[in-house]
């Protein structure tokens, strides 16, 4: 029995060793994780007779804390969501959802907001500005990348269809997005749409570029602006698509990753 001894001491000493260091590894080796954004886009809403014209469009709890991101400088202000309500027309028709937030003094006229960001807090937010790529022989060689993995013709059917339209034979407009350790373009077409026996130049597709892989971003008729901007420490878009020749509208977030594009938010309440 006495032999035995350090052989069961060895045994025990070995299992609380490897039992301490499972339990030292599950304290303190576990990666820290941030917590997924949830986003709402800004409306002005002057015409629901509210304390505040600043509203979230869709429906929300009351009582969420609202973080609105300004749009020209990297500046936010907080707020509170109320009582969520339906637009409704003469007819008492819902037309869309929206919530008011709690007037706050120090906020800004609601133009100054597009994007507001719900329940957790913000620690930093930075304005990102494209640059337009004037080297032609660069714009050719991106968009015949765009070109040939035929990433624009699965934008035909966002926003409404869109197959009796053509590509402009113009070369795209190009900006890049400065992202660190990335190569990011943002590739814009023109859409001829014909009305009346003639052409007219629409805004077009828009694909983006990461690390040479093109993928699809807006529809065929795009909203005409897009605004970049990094959010703890991650890069957005924020741009729309809308129908070429209908009411319908869908305003979207992206987010721009290494792995690709992610859609982070969308919404088409205010199509007619």
């Amino acid at each position: 029995m006495k032999q035995g001894s350090p052989f069961l001491f060895l045994i025990c000493f070995l299992l609380t060793t490897l039992l301490g260091n499972s339990l030292a590894s599950q304290s303190f080796g576990k990666p820290q994780t941030q917590p997924k954004h949830e986003f709402a886009f800004v409306i002005d809403c002057d015409w629901a007779g509210k304390e505040s014209n600043i509203c979230l469009l869709g429906n929300y709890k009351r009582g969420i804390g609202v973080t609105l991101l300004e749009v020209g400088q990297p500046r936010t202000c907080l707020s509170q969501t109320r009582d969520a309500v339906d637009h409704k027309d003469e007819t008492g028709d819902t037309l869309y959802p929206f919530t008011p937030i709690f007037p706050i003094a120090q906020c800004k006229a609601v133009h100054h907001y597009s994007v507001a960001v719900l329940g957790s807090r913000i620690s930093s937010y930075q304005i990102i500005k494209i640059e337009e790529i004037m080297d032609k022989r660069r714009v050719q060689s991106l968009d015949e990348l765009t070109r040939s993995q035929n990433v624009l013709e699965k934008l035909r059917t966002k926003a409404g269809e869109a197959w009796i339209y053509k590509l402009s034979k113009k070369l795209p407009i190009v900006h890049r997005y400065p992202i660190p350790k990335m190569e990011t373009f943002i590739v814009a077409y023109k859409t001829l749409v014909e009305y009346n026996g003639g052409s007219d130049v629409a805004r077009g597709p828009r694909a983006i570029i990461i690390n040479n892989i093109a993928y699809p971003l807006t529809g065929w008729c795009s909203y005409p602006y897009m605004r970049s901007f990094r959010l703890d420490g991650e890069y957005y878009l924020e741009s729309g698509s809308h129908c070429c020749e209908c009411g319908i509208t869908i305003k979207e977030l992206f987010k721009i990753k290494q792995t690709g594009l992610v859609e982070v938010h969308s919404d088409g309440s205010l199509s007619d």
